[in-house]
């Protein structure tokens, strides 16, 4: 399997240390996937079925989707989810939008495309 590259980020309001993988697997994006649709289901209303949605199934699909970016929060690998929803909701928020760009290709992305500037000084 390649290599996997990280990056880190910094909570705004704690200053947590938060380090975040820079892409997911297929294998990864099917089990957020899995945990979001394991939401959904369906009732009948009379003769006709409608679609139910669970209370948890946007919590469900969040956990899944920190449980696969989140390598470490503070330098502990121990139990990721339950220490980014610990955290105060600016941080929580922060660390998710962060987790829904590597989800959703963003970081991978632009890396891949040639279009993310360096930060590096000289």
């Amino acid at each position: 399997m390649e290599d996997r590259e990280t990056y880190e980020v910094t909570t705004p309001v704690k200053g947590s240390k938060v380090v975040l993988k820079s892409w997911i697997t297929g294998r990864e994006s099917q089990a957020i996937d899995t945990a979001m649709f394991a939401g959904v289901g369906t009732s009948v209303d009379g003769k006709k079925l409608q679609p139910k949605l669970s209370d948890t199934m946007i919590a469900d699909q969040e956990n899944a989707s920190i449980k696969a970016v989140v390598v470490s929060v503070d330098g502990s690998d121990k139990d990721v989810v339950n220490a980014v929803l610990n955290m105060r909701a600016g941080d929580y928020k922060f660390v998710l939008e962060e987790v829904d760009k590597v989800v959703n290709g963003g970081i991978d992305e632009k890396k891949a495309n040639g279009s993310e500037t360096s930060t590096t000084k000289s």
